[in-house]
């Protein structure tokens, strides 16, 4: 499967609502401006700066690594948050390591573990 999507590969394509699990790498950009509504993100080991930028459809990030210092997260990768993200995280953990910080807001942890799991097989079961 696709590993690595580029720098600004997807910019503005408005047909793209998800990404293969098997994506490991995410460029500056990449994703930026597209109708994605739901990522899992438990194969990513690095997210360019500003890589979902202006997706307002993005509803829901699920996220298994337990050491947030394993995923380059660039700046602003989610950019400004404007709609009602909810970002599923395995531990707290990521409200505090560098740019994940920025998002502490969003993130649910170990009291939606259940529920984060439920939604995560639905999600891997429909892709």
């Amino acid at each position: 499967g696709i590993e690595t999507i580029g720098a600004g590969a997807f910019l503005e394509t408005e047909g793209l609502k998800n990404l293969p699990n098997s994506v490991k790498e995410i460029g500056a950009g990449a994703c930026m401006a597209t109708a994605i509504t739901t990522l899992n993100l438990s194969n990513v080991r690095k997210i360019g700066m500003g890589a979902f930028m202006y997706t307002p459809l993005l509803s829901t990030v699920y996220i298994e690594q337990n050491d947030p210092s394993k995923i380059s997260f660039g700046e602003m990768a989610f950019g400004e948050i404007a709609t009602d993200l909810k970002i599923f995280v395995p531990n707290d953990n990521y409200r505090t390591v560098g740019n994940w910080a920025a998002y502490k807001d969003w993130m649910y942890s170990e009291n939606y573990f259940g529920y984060w799991k439920v939604e995560l097989d639905k999600v891997n079961n429909s892709l």
